[in-house]
């Protein structure tokens, strides 16, 4: 069972994640991370120890996803780290 994380942390993040100055970045992981250019906006939901939800925006519609992190993780701090990972991976491949 993925680690569950308290829920001030997932709020903190989330709120984070989804300001004006971090939304852009989440948007490019989420297009890298499914494949799908067309997704115009991405606001994250949620995240467990196993990976993180996000609702999306795209020409077609709105819908969710789920996508992993890396690996496994338990502490907050990894939560910074696995988003930054995955940041770097979307915008320099």
């Amino acid at each position: 069972m993925a680690h569950q994380f308290e829920p001030e942390v997932i709020e903190g993040i989330c709120s984070y994640m989804n300001a004006d100055a971090m939304r852009t970045n989440l948007t490019e992981i989420v297009k890298a991370l499914t494949g799908d250019d067309s997704i115009t906006a991405a606001t994250l939901t949620g995240f467990d120890g196993d990976g993180f939800d996000v609702d999306t925006v795209a020409d077609g519609g709105t819908g969710t996803a789920r996508l992993n992190w890396s690996r496994p993780i338990t502490q907050r701090g990894e939560v910074r780290e696995q988003l930054l990972a995955l940041f770097e991976r979307a915008a320099f491949g």
